[in-house]
């Protein structure tokens, strides 16, 4: 029997389910361990439990957008990194928050598979 270890543990946050299945799907064939969400609301019951390496999600959600959840993620996680997406820029207050945040990433959607692998193994290592 093969035993592999994964190459880190993504907690993936996506309301748009398309987007969800094949961002899920690309981080896995890539040898990630991946939890994914489709409800904001779910992470801070999740994030404890799944101890990711990194989380990646979308701003623009309806319970609780990106943001916001990553603010109340950082009081628990400091220094977890985080990744957040969208096909628009970041309103202004959400900007002046994520300026706040150390750790954190923003990325424009679509997303280049590439780049996002990239930043992934720096954040993992």
């Amino acid at each position: 029997m093969v035993c592999s270890v994964a190459k880190g543990r993504i907690l993936l946050v996506e309301d748009s389910l398309p987007t969800l299945l094949f961002l899920s799907d690309v981080l896995e064939d890539e040898g990630y361990e991946v939890k994914a969400l489709s409800e904001s609301s779910e992470v801070l019951k999740v994030v404890g439990e799944f101890m990711p390496d990194v989380i990646i999600s979308d701003i623009n959600m309806p319970a609780i957008d990106g943001v916001t959840l990553s603010s109340i993620v950082r009081r628990s996680f400091p220094d977890l990194p985080i990744i957040l997406c969208s096909a628009t820029r970041p309103k202004p207050r959400q900007q002046h928050i994520l300026d706040k945040l150390q750790h954190c990433y923003f990325r424009i959607k679509p997303l280049c598979v590439q780049e996002l692998l990239s930043l992934l193994e720096k954040l993992v290592e």
